[in-house]
């Protein structure tokens, strides 16, 4: 189990969570919020403090890294 505290928490979906929880298991995000979201003992804590958490930026479709497609050995 881990969970992530005292970050300021953007969650896309609605106004930002200031110092806020994140518990994760298995992979799976448990709960977001602020002091309510209780901490188990066993739980991995991530201290995020001065810093902003939020999700995971996904580009569908991206060239960047990969050998140039257009461009030979000059665009590498």
């Amino acid at each position: 189990m881990l969970a992530i505290v005292g970050g300021d928490i953007c969650t896309m979906a609605g106004p930002l969570i200031k110092s806020g929880r994140i518990l994760i298991k298995d992979e799976r995000i448990l709960a977001v919020g602020g002091a309510e979201v209780a901490i188990p003992s066993e739980a991995h804590i991530v201290d995020a403090r001065g810093k902003n958490v939020m999700p995971g930026l996904i580009d569908a479709h991206c060239h960047v890294g990969i050998i140039e497609e257009i461009y030979q050995n000059e665009g590498d």
